[in-house]
């Protein structure tokens, strides 16, 4: 999450709208707070938090939500002038929901799951949730990512808009040696068991290399993960296969267990029918994803008004 964002405008933000924008994203928390929906702070105020970076500009908020309250808390914010912002497209959507409020130009990005952490989104947030910590942010008594959840989404080269275009080889590689310096024994224990209880192993490939862990078996995407990253109410083995392949860390070859071997066989025996299929699941997925977003919001399928 380090330049995790919906596109936004350049040049110096007046201090004014700066504070619009904070007032904003503080109305997010306290619509959370008031439905019941846990959320947890990322992004460039949680890396100041833990001494990762210097402080800075981040250009928009990072809010890691409880996939149960998503369609809650987007009913509210489509009420104070939430809209869908503006987003790269990519092959397969990622887990940020961009929103732009209208008032203020307020950028946020809500992730109520986490591209490449495969496990069913409920268990990944609640593996966040064990490991918050507190934070005083926006006014406001917060929960946030930890310090090791903050290194991996760092160089996690498939979250929101960046998975149309991740960083260079060579800022990941700033950031990984940065890293390496800054784990703690504690934290470097702990890297395992965190990535396979999220089911990061394929996406994690070049964190766990960087500080010399040996590979991972990746395991196939659980249903309920694909179901929400391709916004499709069924998936199928060839809908998860595509899924982890895509998840996967470019360039960093991996070991697979036996459930991606399975699925692979039973690929090979049906490409030629699958193939029709997989061509609408990928070249359909953003639609789908932003006619569910602007739903879930209040809007009218196409215009910018709330429906009726």
């Amino acid at each position: 999450m380090v330049d995790d964002s919906p596109q936004p405008s350049s040049g110096i933000v007046p201090s004014a709208a700066r504070d619009d924008a904070r007032a904003a994203v503080r109305t997010v928390l306290d619509h959370a707070e008031r439905l019941g929906v846990r959320s947890i702070i990322a992004g460039g105020p949680v890396f100041v938090l833990h001494g990762l970076i210097s402080p800075r500009p981040a250009p928009a908020a990072n809010l890691v939500i409880d996939p149960a309250g998503e369609t809650a808390l987007l009913g509210a914010l489509g009420a104070e002038g939430w809209v869908p912002a503006s987003m790269r497209p990519s092959l397969a959507p990622g887990g940020a929901l961009g929103l732009r409020h209208v008032p203020s130009g307020a950028l946020l990005n809500l992730y109520p799951l986490l591209p490449g952490f495969s496990v069913h989104p409920a268990v990944a947030f609640e593996h966040l949730w064990e490991w918050r910590v507190p934070m005083r942010a926006y006014d406001r008594d917060v929960a946030a990512v930890d310090r090791l959840v903050t290194m991996i989404l760092a160089v996690h080269d498939n979250l929101g808009p960046r998975a149309a275009a991740p960083p260079p080889e060579s800022v990941t590689a700033i950031l990984l040696e940065h890293f390496l310096a800054e784990i703690t024994n504690d934290e470097l224990e702990r890297v395992p068991v965190l990535i396979a209880g999220l089911r990061a192993e394929a996406v994690m490939r070049r964190f766990c290399a960087s500080l010399g862990l040996p590979p991972m078996a990746a395991r196939m995407p659980s249903r309920a993960y694909a179901q929400r990253r391709w916004a499709l109410d069924e998936v199928g083995h060839g809908d998860r296969l595509l899924l982890a392949s895509l998840d996967a860390t470019p360039g960093y070859r991996g070991a697979v267990q036996r459930d991606v071997r399975a699925a692979r066989r039973w690929m090979l025996a049906r490409a030629p029918l699958e193939l029709p299929h997989l061509l609408g699941t990928v070249l359909g997925a953003s639609r789908r994803r932003r006619r569910r977003l602007r739903e879930a919001l209040g809007l009218s399928p196409a215009g910018g008004r709330r429906a009726r």
